[in-house]
């Protein structure tokens, strides 16, 4: 049987959802929502996968998640080491505090992108939080994102989440993004 995320959560629970996630940050986000029939749905008319996911295990894959960490920040302006090795050792902490889960994404042999999920418990069950969901710059446009997306939703309702949920912020691109791809506002 399969439910929608708006079947699962009542607006309290909707509600205590998004203030855990919005407890982290000061920044005005909305939380968005996708329930696993929405997925399957979905799923269905997107071509199959050319991405594949290797589980961050060791610490030649915390380098190469560094090197493409660098690459997805330059265009942001942060290209100072110091400040990536903060960034890796923040989601390092969030891999062995909250059991999160980082991914590095190979796409024809080329390392190009990454994202995390970080499980956790809700009063419906367990959801996914997605993390950093990024291709380095000179694989976007490709459809790539997507497909990093559409391989990361898949595991985790694999691994049992009820509903996979995000951070974006209220303006701007990525929100469209995620909304395309069948994310639903939380509140």
């Amino acid at each position: 049987m399969h439910l929608k995320a708006e079947d699962l959560l009542d607006s309290e629970s909707r509600i205590q959802a998004c203030e855990q996630w919005k407890h982290s940050d000061s920044e005005p986000e909305s939380c968005l929502s996708l329930s696993y029939q929405d997925f399957q749905i979905q799923s269905q008319d997107l071509p199959p996968l050319n991405i594949e996911l290797k589980a961050i295990s060791c610490q030649a894959d915390w380098d190469c998640l560094f090197v493409l960490r660098q690459a997805i920040e330059v265009p942001y302006g942060l290209s100072d080491r110091e400040q990536i090795q903060i960034l890796i050792s923040d989601t390092q902490a969030k891999v062995k505090q909250l059991q999160g889960l980082w991914y590095l994404a190979n796409y024809q042999g080329q390392w190009v992108g990454a994202v995390g999920r970080v499980p956790f418990q809700n009063p419906s069950g367990q959801w996914g939080r997605l993390q950093d969901v990024d291709i380095i710059p000179a694989y976007q446009g490709r459809g790539l994102g997507r497909q990093l997306l559409q391989a990361i939703c898949q595991q985790g309702f694999a691994a049992g989440d009820q509903a996979i949920g995000l951070k974006a912020l209220q303006s701007g691109w990525p929100l469209k993004w995620y909304q395309r791809f069948g994310f639903k506002l939380l509140l």
